[in-house]
Parts: structure tokens; sequence; C-alpha cells
């Protein structure tokens, strides 16, 4: 966490470096929580991802970053784990 937003989880399995944003929603009868990850979220976890790279050096270039997305269903305690949910080109693309 820093003063321009927060991760919720940073994790590492072999070559991957996964930052995850975690969605959730009490009942998901219109929209499944990892749907509401919006561009505009995309785009602040992109820049906080990016903000942890670069206070945490040693991990920089070590590992493929992946940005994935969590989704809980509080009322039936689904979770739905999306890799690579997006990518730092769609964050890209749509930022013009």
């Amino acid at each position: 966490r820093d003063r321009f937003g927060e991760l919720d989880i940073v994790a590492v399995r072999g070559d991957v470096l996964a930052i995850v944003e975690v969605r959730g929603l009490s009942d998901a009868a219109w929209v499944r929580p990892e749907q509401t990850v919006n561009h505009a979220k995309q785009t602040a976890v992109f820049h906080a991802g990016n903000r942890w790279l670069a206070a945490h050096p040693r991990m920089h270039g070590r590992y493929y970053v992946r940005f994935d997305v969590i989704g809980v269903v509080f009322a039936t305690d689904e979770l739905r784990h999306v890799e690579a949910a997006f990518t730092a080109s769609d964050v890209r693309r749509f930022s013009r």
C-alpha cells in the first residue's frame, strides 16, 4: 500500500510473479465479481504493480509478471481465479 493505491496480493510461483486484484460481491445474480474490474481499476493495479516492482528491485527481471483477478461470491462461498485477466498491453491500448 502506498499513497496512490494498494495491491491485494503479490505472489510468486516458479517463474511467475502474480499481481492479483480481489473482488467480492454478496450475490452474483447480475454480474460476476471478477467482471467488475474495469479499465480504470486495471490501470490502477498496473501502476501499483510497477511501483511495487520499483520498490523491490531484486524481483524485477527475475519473473514473468502476470495480472490476475480473484472473484468471491459471499452468498455461495464461490471463488474464481482468472489467471492473466489483463495485460500491460491491455492497459496501454485503452489509455490512449
